[in-house]
């Protein structure tokens, strides 16, 4: 078996020279390349609320704490980073330097200011109001909070004294598991 990103990779390669090679005439095979996209965006939330569930529930809820406080300080530095590399590249590129936009100063959005949410309202927002809205509109991070939420859920059913609970409980993580070997 071939690995998946490597072929992802051939294909990106082979696209590119293909439109190099016989330009504007290839465009009929852009179609394919959109399908493609979609299917990738299609997967991408399932794969990750699933897989913060079964995460955060496989951990035992003594070591939830520690666990969280470590991701939660992964998280910070790779978004710290992902910051400085944009402020890095913007002020380097300088993107939109000498661009007017239609209509000038005198457009639409003249005078507007737009205003910066405070703290608690940026920690507010993490929390999800309905957890499958966050989902189908892409909301990464109150998708994120609500997958690891259940997955801790579940991981103290599962050290429930009821059978009927930690059965239910196993059952979840059990499937996801099973659906990785198809």
């Amino acid at each position: 078996r071939s690995n998946l990103l490597l072929r992802i990779l051939i294909g990106l390669a082979a696209g590119s020279l293909a439109g190099i090679v016989f330009g504007p005439r290839i465009a009929w095979v852009s179609p394919l390349g959109d399908v493609f996209v979609r299917l990738l965006k299609l997967i991408v939330m399932p794969v990750v609320v699933f897989t913060l569930i079964v995460g955060a529930a496989s951990i035992h809820p003594a070591r939830l704490g520690r666990v969280g406080l470590k991701a939660l300080l992964l998280y910070t530095l790779t978004t710290a980073f992902a910051v400085a590399l944009g402020l890095a590249v913007g002020n380097l590129f300088q993107p939109g330097q000498g661009l007017e936009l239609a209509g000038g100063a005198a457009g639409a959005g003249a005078g507007l200011k737009a205003e910066t949410p405070s703290l608690l309202q940026t920690v507010l927002e993490i929390v999800p109001l309905n957890p499958f809205k966050a989902i189908t509109d892409g909301n990464m991070l109150q998708t994120i909070f609500f997958a690891i939420l259940f997955g801790m859920g579940v991981a103290y059913l599962r050290e429930s004294q009821d059978s009927r609970i930690r059965i239910a409980a196993d059952t979840g993580p059990d499937s996801v598991r099973d659906a990785e070997l198809v």
